[in-house]
């Protein structure tokens, strides 16, 4: 009977040891998890905070460049045409100017005495249509510039407006896309990583308890065995002591190394994040600062590749022109 009181009592702390080491195990485990998720949570959202800043602030800046770059194109554009279009007047009305005297010249030095009736009625014939002519190819020249001035200018603001909305939704497509898998890969690798920890540590406690358990019972069944004959009582004293002194010990221990445990996760996973945060917003600037330097080059290209052909057809048409002139003054004449 005294063998089975002593084994009840035994059984009786062994389990309520067991039962205070898991209520210990599932309040740490509880708030080791509680600790992570808002950890994850905060740092989610400061992920989340800086590259929408980001983006905002090389969207805004990407918007400045593209604004300045194309004033600045259309006002070289504007000032070639312009000077252009004065010299091939100015040349046009000098060689008009030119011609028409020396025609005269000629004309008088010849003919002054034998026709002044015939060139006063002739030049008043001249006169009259050559500035019918002139009216008429002048509103004509002015007409087909304006239409091919407005034609190139619709083009031009159409193909750039093409261009830049092609290129936001690629930007802001591509954007989505990289943060949509790295935020799924984070999360994957963080569950995967808390859900090996956890693990571990669970299998790794149960061990030890397991172990520690069938060792302290083993050595107390000993010690029974022995001295139960002549010191039971003192026996049954050492034993309460003993177990728990082991109890404290243990909680204590258990509880120091899940704190130690929880600490170096959090650090871990704090480092992480910010290791990766920073890696994403050095890849983001660098990805849109590229797309701006090409853009713009892009553009500069073109429109000096516009302004080139178009200076170059107004010019073969300012010749065409005046060449026409000519030789409609010289038949007339």
């Amino acid at each position: 009977m005294l063998v089975e009181d002593i084994v009840d009592s035994i059984l009786v702390i062994i389990t309520m040891l067991v039962e205070d080491i898991v209520d210990s195990i599932l309040v740490i485990i509880t708030m080791l998890v509680e600790d992570i998720v808002d950890s994850i949570l905060v740092i989610i959202t400061m992920l989340v905070e800086d590259i929408v800043d980001s983006i905002l602030v090389i969207i805004t800046m990407l918007v400045e460049d593209i604004v300045d770059s194309i004033l600045v194109i259309i006002t070289m554009l504007v000032e070639d045409i312009v000077d252009s279009i004065l010299v091939i007047i100015t040349m046009l009305v000098e060689d008009i100017v030119d011609s028409i005297l020396v025609i005269i010249t000629m004309l008088v030095e010849d003919i002054v005495d034998s026709i002044l009736v015939i060139i006063t009625m002739l030049v008043e014939d001249i006169v009259d249509s050559i500035l019918v002519i002139i009216t008429m190819l002048v509103e004509d020249i002015v007409d087909s510039i304006l239409v091919i001035i407005t034609m190139l200018v619709e083009d031009i603001v159409d193909s750039i407006l093409v261009i830049i909305t092609m290129l936001v939704e690629d930007i802001v497509d591509s954007i989505l896309v990289i943060i949509s898998m790295l935020v799924e890969d984070i999360m994957d690798s963080i569950l995967v990583i808390i859900t090996r920890l956890v693990e571990d540590i669970v299998d790794s406690i149960l061990v030890i308890i397991t172990m520690l358990v069938e060792d302290i019972v083993d050595s107390i069944l000993v010690i029974i065995t022995m001295l139960v004959e002549d010191i039971v009582d003192s026996i049954l004293v050492i034993i309460t002591m003993l177990v728990e002194d082991i109890v404290d010990s243990i909680l204590v221990i258990i509880t120091m190394l899940v704190e130690d445990i929880v600490d170096s996760i959090l650090v871990i996973i704090t480092m992480l994040v910010e290791d990766i945060v920073d890696s994403i917003l050095v890849i983001i600037t660098m990805l849109v600062e590229d797309i701006v330097d090409s853009i713009l080059v892009i553009i500069t290209m073109l429109v000096e590749d516009i302004v080139d052909s178009i200076l170059v057809i107004i010019t073969r048409l300012v010749e065409d022109i005046v060449d026409s002139i000519l030789v409609i003054i010289i038949r007339l004449v």
